[in-house]
């Protein structure tokens, strides 16, 4: 395993005292950094965070000879003067302090910067046993009980919110292993060691009311906060019986399953219960767990602090050692208490911690099992939507099962900024996986398309990597475009409900492991693939009843009767009618304002009058021809060719001693229109991707020919060029006469009036009233797709009114993932970003390309000599998350 993937953070707590918690920990951490001394690993970190009753430490009294023999001091009160966790987080809190209204940074960065000014080594005991350290809770002096109660965990929370969470990771970057000893009860410290520090959380409790209640509570309200917040790593929890009485076995078994006559509710009963409810399991069953999970109660470690596993000779299945490996096991390996797919408990260990090469046996009843050779580490990157279901659930799932043998990365930053992004972008191009999940409403996410669209463009620059796996969540729609141009030549998996998950978990592995995805013939593909039906939405508002709402993503169909007319859209469909002469449209206007709507629309009106269409989505050029114009305009060529449905001719004419675009030119004219015979539509969309090109001036200036040749070639009046661009090209085209995109019919689109937006209010039943439309027009000023989605939300009873607006900036509010896709895709642009801060501080952007850029992006407007950011709800969330 590579040594710079993070490490577990697993937290062992307990409701009440004297359950063996902390012994249960001391054990496993002896065998975990037996198994580390044994593969050279990172080691295992004990923390004892039970503050008010510290005493991990005295498990270990006789061993830190080593770490005392170079001291002056070896006077066995040296272990008690030894500083420990809340000196550790006196020193931080003291600098946290100190920098408090440092404004430069933001709370990551804060968080990282106090923790580099600490030096953890002088907190953190290296005991005799090898690779075993511990930070215990704090120096032993007469100050410490004053130290502990003074310290105020919420206030430091709100100094420094993310330094709990680095402080963790940090641990975890050092150790492969950080186990932490909670407080009981329900404290601010517990909270943070069950709800803030852990990946896994040992819940350990004895048969009684008291301490199994105080768990599951404990444990109901640690997932929900997990779940709730911006922390999307998996919180898995493990229950751990203890102190269990092997004499009498019929009150273990009344424990256990229950006894409806003694009112006893068997704890096996109530954890299937709870994790069916915060997993969002349809079925759990622990019985193979509990089998295995049981620590029984053994009289000689009531005596003093002795660690069984140092002490025992054998592990045969009647010693203590024995129970504690059992566990161990299950918790570092086991995606969850449910899984079900481990060999016997501890012969194989060895076989999942150095992983090189797959060999991987799949048994539907007891799932996964890894045989005597060993898997290679992969890096996988998880794209899912987040909030919705079922995606975030599967996401979590994958992530579980797939963690323990790779390195996966799933979106789990806890603020948005430039760092975030970065993040995003730095972990999709070293994966060698993007696994996709897609369902009704993932398709329609901007930050998915997003991340697939990097991850397709990657691969064609790293040899294929990442490898993208689709994988279809009940959904069984024809991919739009243009996930469709991304998707439909690759294999995909399909998950219908829950008793698909094992499946699709052995089905990853394999595809991991060099296999294909199940879905891997176009028949196959079809075969999955229904007609369009109508998307399940929740019942909408009584207004709206007899109105079939529709989704705002995407291209809006023809028939759609949520689509706004303009008033230059019949001049545009009029236009393209003609026929006999050959005209020229440009559709111009930031991103989202609706071009390619309008531009499927003047096709279809094309069509109506017996016109043939080709057309060209300009983002779907390889990356490598756009550095290079011979494959560039031989490829233009080529996919003219193929929209047409023609042979292709294109090594014939590249074989003339001509210019490329004479070459394609000719094509064009004494090959293409002349064999075809009939008018001739080129729709050209997204042609913002040639500006950045050094030979765009030879291609638009080529396209201007086309429309000037009209003049004087009746051959050329067989030819409409319909062209589509969201960036101003006068700034980047130096001879305007040479420019297709100001000659023949330019439709400039705008941003809708407040009458367009009240006529759309209308169209969804009108959730909003008068007062609310002012308030929508104030926040987005007339944004086509924002106020669309607002009202599709709101129309359909998504979300209220009052969180439409009162969560209008929030990460997971009813714009975030638009966002935050906004914020991926600019992160790396270091001019339009200066440009944009220039925008919502100063209503100014003094580099007239950045400006056009930032139009095109669809962020920035003008008024007069005034410049905006387009609307009230980007000045608002960028002016917070964004950073020069």
């Amino acid at each position: 395993m590579e040594t710079d993937a993070l490490g577990q953070v697993i937290t062992f707590y307990s409701y009440k005292g004297g359950t063996g918690r902390s012994m249960a920990l001391a054990n496993v951490a002896c065998i975990l950094a037996q198994q580390q001394a044994e593969i050279k690993g990172k080691g295992v970190l004990m923390v004892d965070w039970d503050l008010e009753a510290p005493g991990l430490h005295r498990y270990f009294h006789s061993k830190f000879s080593n770490h005392f023999s170079s001291r002056i001091d070896r006077h066995p009160s040296s272990l008690d003067e030894h500083p420990g966790l809340i000196d550790l987080f006196r020193d931080l809190d003291a600098l946290a302090s100190e920098r408090n209204h440092e404004d430069a940074k933001d709370a990551e960065e804060m968080a990282i910067s106090l923790l580099e000014g600490i030096d953890l080594s002088k907190f953190i005991l290296e005991t005799d046993i090898p690779f075993l350290h511990l930070l215990k809770a704090g120096r032993f002096d007469e100050d410490y009980s004053l130290k502990v109660n003074s310290f105020h965990w919420i206030d430091f929370y709100h100094r420094s919110p993310l330094l709990i969470r680095v402080f963790a990771d940090r641990l975890a970057e050092q150790y492969q292993y950080v186990l932490i000893d909670s407080r009981t009860g329900v404290t601010d410290t517990s909270g943070i060691c069950t709800m803030l520090m852990p990946q896994k959380l040992v819940v350990v409790f004895t048969p009684n009311r008291q301490s199994l209640t105080g768990v599951l509570e404990l444990a109901q309200r640690a997932t929900k906060y997990r779940k709730q917040s911006d922390d999307l790593r998996p919180l898995v929890v493990f229950p751990l019986p203890s102190r269990i009485e092997a004499a009498e076995p019929t009150l273990r078994e009344h424990w256990r399953f229950g006894n409806s006559e003694q009112h006893i509710s068997g704890y096996q009963l109530q954890f299937e219960d709870l994790f069916k409810e915060v997993y969002a399991l349809t079925e759990c069953n622990l019985t193979a767990y509990f089998d295995e999970i049981q620590v029984q109660h053994v009289s000689r470690y009531a005596y003093g602090e002795e660690v069984a596993a140092l002490i025992e000779r054998s592990s045969d299945r009647l010693s203590l050692t024995r129970s504690y490996k059992s566990f161990t096991e299950r918790l570092v390996n086991l995606a969850d208490p449910w899984d079900q797919g481990l060999p016997d408990p501890w012969e194989e260990r060895n076989q999942r911690h150095e992983f090189t090469e797959q060999a991987l046996v799949v048994n539907s009843s007891q799932g996964l099992r890894i045989e005597s050779e060993r898997i290679r580490e992969r890096r996988i990157f998880i794209s899912f939507k987040h909030g919705v279901e079922p995606d975030e659930p599967i996401a979590l799932q994958i992530f579980q099962a797939l963690s323990r043998h790779h390195q996966v990365f799933i979106d789990q930053m806890m603020t948005v900024g430039t760092p975030w992004a970065e993040r995003i972008e730095a972990e999709i191009r070293q994966s060698d996986f993007l696994i996709s999940l897609l369902s009704a409403q993932s398709v329609h996410s901007e930050m998915v398309l997003g991340e697939i669209e990097m991850a397709h463009h990657l691969a064609e620059e790293q040899a294929g990597k990442p490898i993208i796996l689709p994988i279809r969540l009940n959904y069984r729609e024809p991919f739009a475009y243009p996930l469709s141009a991304y998707l439909n030549g690759i294999n995909w998996a399909f998950w219908e409900n829950a008793a698909d998950t094992s499946r699709l978990l052995q089905e990853l592995i394999q595809a991991i492991a060099g296999n294909t995805l199940s879905l891997d013939t176009d028949a196959s593909k079809a075969n999955l693939i229904q007609t369009a039906s109508p998307i399940t939405i929740p019942p909408p508002l009584p207004a709206a009843q007899l109105t079939p709402l529709e989704m705002p993503e995407g291209t809006m169909d023809t028939e759609s009767r949520f689509y706004v007319e303009r008033p230059n859209d019949t001049i545009a469909l009029s236009t393209i009618q003609q026929t006999g002469k050959g005209v020229t449209i440009t559709i111009k206007g930031p991103r989202q304002m609706g071009k390619s709507s309008l531009l499927v629309r003047t096709i279809d009106a094309a069509v109506t009058v017996g016109k043939r269409v080709a057309f060209l989505d300009f983002q779907l050029f390889d990356k490598t021809a756009l550095t290079n114009p011979e494959p560039f305009f031989r490829q233009f060529c080529a996919w003219l060719t193929d929209e047409l449905e023609m042979d292709s001719q294109v090594d014939a004419y590249w074989a003339m001693p001509l210019g490329n675009s004479q070459r394609c030119t000719r094509y064009m004219q004494r090959y293409l229109l002349k064999e075809l015979g009939s008018p001739l539509v080129l729709a050209m969309d997204e042609l913002e991707s040639v500006f950045d090109t050094n030979f765009r001036s030879d291609f638009f200036s080529m396209l201007r020919s086309w429309h000037n040749s009209r003049a004087t070639s009746p051959i050329w009046r067989q030819l409409d060029l319909a062209l589509v661009t969201s960036t101003e090209p006068y700034q980047l085209i130096e001879n305007l006469n040479q420019s297709p995109f100001n000659v023949g019919l330019v439709i400039d689109l705008t941003d809708f009036t407040f009458d367009q937006m009240a006529d759309l209010n209308q169209r969804h039943g009108s959730p909003l009233n008068a007062e609310q439309e002012q308030q929508l027009m104030c926040l987005l000023h007339g944004h086509p797709y924002l106020v669309r989605r607002a009202l599709y939300l709101t129309a359909s009873q998504q979300i209220t009114v009052a969180e439409l607006f009162g969560q209008a900036i929030d990460d997971r509010g009813p714009f975030g993932d638009h966002l935050r896709y906004h914020l991926f895709r600019m992160h790396d642009k270091k001019a339009l970003v200066q440009g944009f801060m220039q925008v919502i501080k100063n209503n100014v952007c003094q580099d007239e390309q950045v400006f056009f850029r930032l139009r095109g992006a669809g962020l920035v407007r003008r008024e007069g000599q005034t410049v905006l950011p387009r609307c009230q709800l980007y000045a608002d969330y960028f002016r917070e998350h964004l950073r020069e």
